[in-house]
């Protein structure tokens, strides 16, 4: 099985995959704030019916199966990978290639391969944190105290950054964050009573300037996590070029997302 549909099914906590294992076991740089991946289930792009799940008939009993919470849960992370692979795409294409891929035989397989474990990489770090907001937002819907959740979230968090060698206390906080703000607007979701992850957004949110607020705080705190890397990697140009890339592509397609939603 291909390694990213593994990982991605495992986010649903229902298909008995090794889920802690491809949690703790992060490995490459840290790149930014900004992951990239594949869609979760074999998703429509964001382009056309974005939140949709097209599902095998197998699948689809076993999504049936599934409680309210994990099936919205499933929508809520397929909407995610989904627009994180569409900003993965947006920067790559718009990435200009280099004299080499002209001149070289075989050098547009090798670029290939190389932005597609690029891609990967990013892919898992992506998931992990939203993955944590999630079930923290499911745990709170549940019964568990916030204080214990978050708690709990945090350390994941902390455990995470130190295995990649990327551990500063304005990183966590940074981080952390931008979980909260995730905890809140996932349990948001998660009580709503749409079979899409726009319906979900649409009926959480009501009207286009809630959810652009929501959008804007985001962003901050997405900011923060940005200026937080920047800082550990010593204020890169490189870094800094790539995480304005990713802020310009994430712009882009949330005012897409916008248009779509509450048009």
């Amino acid at each position: 099985m291909d390694p990213l549909v593994r990982m991605a099914l495992s986010s649903a906590d229902s298909t008995g995959l090794d889920t802690e294992r491809k949690e703790n076991h992060v490995e490459g740089a840290y790149p930014s704030p900004l992951f990239f991946g594949a869609p979760i289930f074999n998703i429509v792009t964001l382009d056309t019916a974005p939140g949709k799940i097209d599902m095998s008939p197998a699948r689809m009993i076993w999504y049936s199966a599934m409680s309210d919470y994990d099936r919205k849960k499933a929508l809520v992370l397929a909407g995610e990978e989904s627009f994180a692979r569409a900003v993965a795409l947006g920067v790559i294409v718009k990435r200009p290639p280099s004299a080499w891929h002209f001149l070289l035989p075989g050098m547009f397989l090798f670029d290939f391969l190389r932005r597609s474990n690029e891609t990967k990489r990013y892919s898992e770090l992506f998931i992990f944190p939203r993955k944590l907001a999630l079930n923290g937002a499911l745990d709170l819907l549940q019964g568990e105290e916030r204080k214990r959740v978050c708690s709990e979230i945090e350390e994941r968090i902390k455990q995470w950054l130190i295995s990649l060698k990327l551990y500063s206390d304005r990183l966590l906080r940074a981080h952390m964050g931008e979980i909260t703000l995730l905890v809140d607007h996932y349990t948001s979701l998660l009580r709503t009573e749409e079979e899409s992850y726009h319906g979900l957004i649409q009926q959480a949110y009501s009207t286009r300037e809630h959810y652009e607020t929501f959008l804007t705080e985001l962003s901050a705190a997405e900011r923060e996590v940005d200026q937080a890397v920047a800082e550990f990697h010593g204020g890169s140009t490189a870094i800094w070029l790539r995480l304005q890339a990713e802020q310009v592509q994430v712009e882009e397609l949330r005012k897409k997302e916008i248009e779509r939603i509450f048009s």
